[in-house]
């Protein structure tokens, strides 16, 4: 562990005293100003004490997952080590082992990776045993919708389906969980070749591929997490429209666009997100080099989801349209809080922010905000990688804006920003990387074994 020290001594070290310094005080500003609403009893829906924290069980050490803790430590220092002499195949292999060794921090496999299936009686899976024929799930879904749990009626069926799926028999938490590890954890081989894509060397690409891994909001809810497998369709979508952006292999990123933009909305109403970021590269694109493919491959895939969506309606009597409907309605009943619950807006919408901002790591975040340091400078929007970036931030803040994720919880269901924030330190040294990494590894590593983020 004392190998640890230095490289955080010398992070803090090099970074500019007044970045570091202005990010705590709005930290510290916008925890207080949270406290002290809900200290003179104005309530509304932001956690007191663990703010921006939206789900968190509290401080509780697991002292039976200690040893998979300084496992998952110590393979992250000998992997970065190595990183030069490695490829996609193993920097995605140990970012599973990661993943796994993270989550077994929790005190146990079942804590780590059953217990979110079918604790609380508020899950998918709950939904998901009761399943008994898969056509009249979908006939029957519209109408039962209301009746559904928590999670299961604000999503499409597709959700509860796929857990059914992998369940194949009510007993099978094994194979459902082994299977949300493997899908999220394809993520990881899609951002590689992403970072690959925009001009970073191997060594580049095994290194921002395995932050990924070990940045908390990755490492926390890709395990055993729909948001998990979302993060994954959404990264194929993200892998198809850079290999059209830069022009390489059209076809296969046509094919890898379209089913990463269909499954994604099949699974989450937050799909559109997708259409709305490679929209803003579309018009961007065609504005400043008179390029529409971007734009055409958009508007080809938002006709084939219409043609999928009517498949549903005219074979299997679903209605995707109703259900997206009566799911706003469940979560939003008396409409957007900006009118009738503004304080509660501005307030989610800050947390919001804040959690993703958390559970991107600190020195993740110090660095995003370190001009000299990032080294791709977020003002050339001419720069590919620029703008994918900042196309993915804008469509997120524009959900933020209308009122999207009003209970906060957004390192969890918005996971698939993160890819397009890591983009940032495609130019980031080596060593400052390595440093991100280390800290990262070490927050991640003090979340994992000192609470529960159940959700």
């Amino acid at each position: 562990m004392n190998s640890i020290i230095p490289p955080f001594k010398n992070f803090i070290q090099r970074q500019p005293k007044r970045t570091i310094l202005i990010l705590a005080i709005i930290w510290l500003a916008l925890y207080g100003i949270n406290y002290i609403l809900h200290s003179i009893g104005i309530n509304f829906d932001t956690p007191l004490r663990y703010f921006p924290v939206s789900i968190f069980s509290g401080p509780s050490f697991h002292y039976s997952g200690l040893p998979s803790i300084i496992a998952f430590l110590l393979v992250t220092v000998l992997v970065m080590k190595y990183a030069s002499q490695m490829n996609w195949i193993s920097i995605w292999i140990i970012g599973l082992l990661l993943i796994i060794l993270g989550n077994l921090g929790q005190g146990s496999f079942d804590a780590g990776f059953f217990q979110p299936f079918y604790k609380s009686d508020i899950q998918y899976y709950h939904d998901a045993i009761k399943i008994t024929s898969v056509r009249s799930f979908l006939e029957t879904f519209n109408d039962k919708q209301p009746e559904l749990l928590t999670h299961s009626r604000t999503h499409p069926p597709f959700a509860v389906l796929l857990h059914y799926i992998f369940l194949y028999n009510k007993d099978n938490l094994l194979f459902l969980s082994s299977m949300f590890i493997l899908l999220s954890s394809l993520t990881i081989p899609f951002f590689w070749y992403i970072v690959k894509i925009y001009g970073a060397t191997i060594e580049q690409s095994n290194l921002i591929a395995l932050l990924l891994a070990v940045i908390p909001a990755f490492n926390i809810y890709s395990a055993v997490s729909l948001d998990g497998v979302i993060a994954m369709t959404a990264g194929m979508f993200l892998l198809g429209l850079c290999l059209i952006l830069k022009r390489k292999t059209v076809i296969l990123g046509f094919i890898l666009f379209t089913l990463g933009f269909v499954f994604t909305n099949l699974l989450t109403f937050g799909g559109f997100f997708l259409a709305a970021a490679a929209g803003i590269i579309g018009i961007v694109n065609y504005i400043k080099q008179k390029r529409s493919d971007v734009l055409t491959a958009t508007g080809a895939i938002i006709l084939i989801f219409l043609l999928v969506i009517y498949l549903l309606t005219h074979f299997f009597h679903y209605d995707h349209i109703r259900t997206f409907l009566t799911a706003s309605h469940l979560e939003n009943p008396q409409g957007s809080m900006i009118f009738h619950k503004p304080v509660e807006y501005v307030m989610t919408r800050i947390e919001d922010i804040m959690e993703i901002a958390l559970f991107l790591s600190a020195g993740c975040l110090i660095v995003f905000f370190n001009n000299e340091k990032r080294s791709l400078s977020l003002r050339n929007s001419s720069n590919a990688a620029v703008l994918t970036i900042l196309s993915g931030i804008i469509s997120l803040l524009a959900l933020f804006i209308i009122g999207t994720y009003r209970t906060g919880e957004t390192a969890r269901t918005c996971l698939f920003i993160y890819p397009y924030i890591l983009l940032a330190f495609i130019q980031t040294n080596a060593i400052t990387v390595k440093d991100m990494i280390l800290l990262a590894t070490i927050q991640t590593a003090g979340m994992q074994i000192c609470g529960n983020y159940f959700w």
